[in-house]
């Protein structure tokens, strides 16, 4: 996104103005600049995909530990029933 006169005018608004006060139109001219800058930025991007390698890893690990609760309660419940 370019930077317009417009853009500035708005940032000069919220010098004096409360974000609340603003047309809503105006609103979304400072959303769309700030998802612009945050879409583009490397560093957001690299944090992003560094956090969702981690949760994938997390839920293998949960899933690993789940399997191995259940096939435990399975041999302690089996120890425990009386045979018939």
């Amino acid at each position: 996104m370019t930077t317009t006169p417009l853009f500035y005018q708005i940032l000069q608004s919220l010098e004096t103005l409360p974000l609340q006060c603003l047309k809503p139109s105006d609103k979304i001219c400072i959303l769309t600049f700030l998802v612009d800058e945050l879409l583009s930025s490397g560093t957001l991007t690299r944090e992003v995909d560094t956090r969702m390698e981690q949760v994938a890893m997390l839920r293998r690990e949960k899933w690993k530990i789940s399997l191995k609760m259940k096939v435990i309660g399975r041999l302690l419940l089996a120890k425990h029933l009386p045979l018939n």
